[in-house]
Parts: C-alpha cells; sequence; structure tokens
C-alpha cells in the first residue's frame, strides 16, 4: 500500500509539474500607450483613391506619401494634432476603412504588447447622416521591431 500511495504522489507531482502551454498563446506584456494623430473621414467619395488599410508606417516619405493623398481632395491633415513624427522614436499606425454608404467612424481602441507581437484592437461604428464617408484613425506608438497585428 505504502507503494501504491508514493507511486501516487510522484504521479501527481510530475502532472502537476509539467506545465502544458498552447504553442498559440502569447503572454500579454503590458498596455501600449499611444497619441492620437487624427481621426475622421475623407471627404472626396474614394476620389483620394485609398483602398481600406492597416498601415504601420516607420518613414517620413511613407508618411509624406499618405497625407499627400489623404490631402488630395480635402486638406484632411490641417485637423491633425502634429505631422512633424521623429520616426527614431514613434511609429505610426493608421486604420482606413473602405468608402461606406452612410456615416461611420473607425477608432484604435487598444494596443497590447504581447512576447512577440503588438496587437492593435479597433471598433467601427455607424452613426445617422445621408453622406459616404470612409473613416480613419491615425495613431502614434513609441517605436518597435516587433510585428504589428491587427484584430
Amino acid at each position: 500500500m505504502k507503494t501504491f500511495f508514493a507511486f501516487f504522489l510522484l504521479t501527481l507531482v510530475f502532472f502537476y509539474g509539467c506545465k502544458v502551454e498552447d504553442p498559440t498563446s502569447q503572454e500579454i506584456r503590458a498596455a501600449v500607450e499611444f497619441q492620437e494623430i487624427g481621426k475622421g473621414t475623407l471627404g472626396g467619395m474614394g476620389q483620394e483613391g485609398i483602398e481600406q488599410s492597416n498601415l504601420v508606417i516607420n518613414s517620413q516619405s511613407d508618411w509624406q506619401a499618405l497625407m499627400s493623398q489623404m490631402n488630395s481632395h480635402n486638406n484632411v491633415t490641417n485637423d491633425f494634432n502634429e505631422i512633424d513624427i521623429d520616426f527614431g522614436q514613434f511609429t505610426i499606425i493608421a486604420v482606413i476603412l473602405e468608402l461606406k454608404g452612410y456615416g461611420w467612424e473607425v477608432e484604435i481602441n487598444r494596443i497590447i504588447e504581447r512576447e512577440g507581437s503588438i496587437v492593435v484592437s479597433t471598433t467601427e461604428q455607424s452613426y445617422d447622416t445621408a453622406v459616404m464617408s470612409q473613416p480613419f484613425h491615425i495613431i502614434k506608438i513609441p517605436k518597435t521591431d516587433k510585428a504589428i497585428v491587427f484584430e
């Protein structure tokens, strides 16, 4: 009986001591602070030629190209909180939806740092208006080399 009991205890210790992890799970490290650069809608009814996009911008030339395209119909960037970005210290994340009927908005509402990535969460919401809209939200986060994933 003592042998059976000892074997049973060793078995329990073994199974409880072994941690089984889901290889696809990643530990959440922290929420990532971000600063809003601009949020709104493009007013050109698609004339800007911007497709639905989740963009990660790490260079001044890419940032200038996006602002130029956004401004091709209306000067949208006049309402931005800032346009001069230090890409040595920051990364820009831009979420642009497709052209939608009626009113819509998009919001980057949470950014989480995981072990091997940065996860960006957004919400979309409609509101009553008869105007076509192409919503966008642009933020900046501290510079990162991690992969950025959009949910």
